[in-house]
């Protein structure tokens, strides 16, 4: 008894120090060197000894030590006790889930058999998806623990995701089951030990399957197996037939959908890595959504690495460049404005700082305003400065009953500060000097984008 107890308790020290000593850290390793492959980074390569870094595999006695030294820090009002659990709760099945887990085969020792696996049980890979299951409890208890409801709500959020993943994952093994024929892990091992000779497994699978295949075609079919063949034939060319018409009909607008991408290809353009101005970025933008069909063009300001290219600008592009983009690309898409029209008179044909480019084209173009709502029609209203698409389809569906006043406007809470210099309705008029006015500009000009990183100036 005190024998097979002290046996049981050096597999457990070297299993457990074998994963969590070894396996653990560089598996751990080959993660972050994997990762930084994907993301064309070096990875973990700072931790050194003597200067010696040894790829990073020094990271892990560094994360390690790390871990060990961090304060305990409870929040205040979280319940001490089940704060303390959950992580255990959560930790301890995942070593549990080794004890099933073959390290070895049969050794000899002092005239002692000793299998190189803690239990062996039958159920085996079962243990291992119902004891990881349990790791769901700590994250639920880390949440309550906290005694705070969105603490909660996340932790309730984690359980659900680990219960559905569970789903999925406990489909893998049926391929398992299927070419073993076994839950027991050691038996499992053991048919892979001869690593040349796998396919002998599928010997036996053959036969087995072939034998299944027989009850089915002549219990369920009633057939032979070339009739079999015949009637899945025309099954599965049935199946095709409907797809291939299914992929030729017309939507219910009268068009075919697209063969790929229904939900539309996009791209995205880097701004200010170069010395494109907005008239050579919109334009391109433009060629593409005709030419290309594409569903958006997305703008991204340019932002400096460490150690890039020399080609490459120092400075970040402004992020208000990146907005004036958007919405320039906004009014040639769904507003009627050409590209001419929104760089008309701009310096350098580069957009706007101080206003956004519907503004801008307002300010430039003055003698087309004010704009009478009950009057103008569609393409002037979605001109007017602080009018949107919603707003206008909005107001003409209004004036077929009834003609706006400024009320109403007030009512539809829209920008009345902006629209005010461009615009009539029945009970307003702007004042006559305001579009003439050399400070309207000025007025109207927006305040300057916070940069979040940027150097003040």
């Amino acid at each position: 008894m005190i024998l097979e107890l002290t046996i049981t308790l050096a597999k457990v020290l070297f299993i457990v120090g074998l994963t969590v000593g070894f396996f653990a850290p560089v598996l751990t390793w080959v993660e972050r060197k994997q990762s930084a492959i994907m993301q064309d980074r070096i990875g973990a390569n700072r931790a050194d000894i003597m200067g010696f870094t040894a790829l990073g595999l020094f990271h892990a006695i560094a994360d390690a030590i790390k871990m060990f030294t961090k304060e305990d820090f409870i929040p205040q009002g979280a319940n001490r006790f089940l704060h303390t659990l959950s992580p255990i709760i959560a930790l301890i099945p995942a070593i549990l889930t080794f004890a099933v887990v073959p390290f070895g085969g049969q050794y000899e020792l002092w005239g002692t058999k000793i299998n190189l696996v803690i239990s062996d049980l039958d159920v085996g890979l079962l243990f291992v998806f119902a004891i990881a299951s349990i790791a769901t409890y700590g994250y639920v208890i880390a949440g309550w623990a906290s005694n705070n409801n969105w603490s909660l709500l996340g932790s309730m959020r984690t359980a659900s995701q680990m219960i559905s993943y569970e789903v999925t994952m406990g489909l893998t093994i049926v391929g398992v089951l299927m070419v073993y024929g076994t839950m027991k892990l050691t038996e499992i091992g053991a048919a892979q030990e001869d690593f040349l000779n796998w396919g002998d497994l599928y010997k036996d699978q053959d036969k087995k399957w072939s034998n299944i295949m027989n009850i089915i075609v002549n219990n369920v079919f009633q057939t032979d197996d070339v009739q079999l063949l015949t009637v899945l034939k025309n099954f599965f060319s049935k199946r095709q037939d409907k797809i291939e018409d299914h992929k030729s009909s017309k939507s219910h607008t009268g068009k075919r959908p697209p063969r790929f991408a229904p939900g539309g290809q996009s791209t995205q353009m880097i701004v200010g890595a170069d010395g494109s101005n907005d008239k050579i970025i919109l334009g391109r933008s433009v060629n593409l959504y005709a030419a290309q069909k594409l569903r958006r063009v997305y703008y991204s300001a340019f932002s400096p690495i460490p150690d890039a290219s020399a080609v490459l600008p120092l400075k970040p592009a402004p992020l208000i460049r990146e907005h004036r983009l958007y919405q320039a690309d906004w009014l040639l898409r769904f507003y009627g404005f050409q590209l001419d029209e929104i760089l008309e008179g701009t310096k350098d044909d580069m957009l706007d700082m101080d206003h956004d480019p519907k503004m801008a084209w307002a300010l430039k173009n003055r003698h087309l305003f004010p704009v009478d709502l009950n009057r103008a029609d569609k393409n002037m209203l979605l001109r007017v400065p602080g009018l949107g698409a919603v707003t206008v389809k909005k107001i003409l569906s209004i004036r077929r009953y009834a003609n706006l006043s400024w009320y109403d406007l007030v009512k539809m809470r829209l920008p009345l500060n902006k629209l005010k210099p461009f615009i009539t309705v029945n009970d307003y008029k702007p004042a006559i000097h305001i579009l003439d006015s050399q400070n309207l500009g000025l007025l109207l000009k927006e305040p300057k984008q916070m940069e979040l990183f940027g150097a003040s100036e």
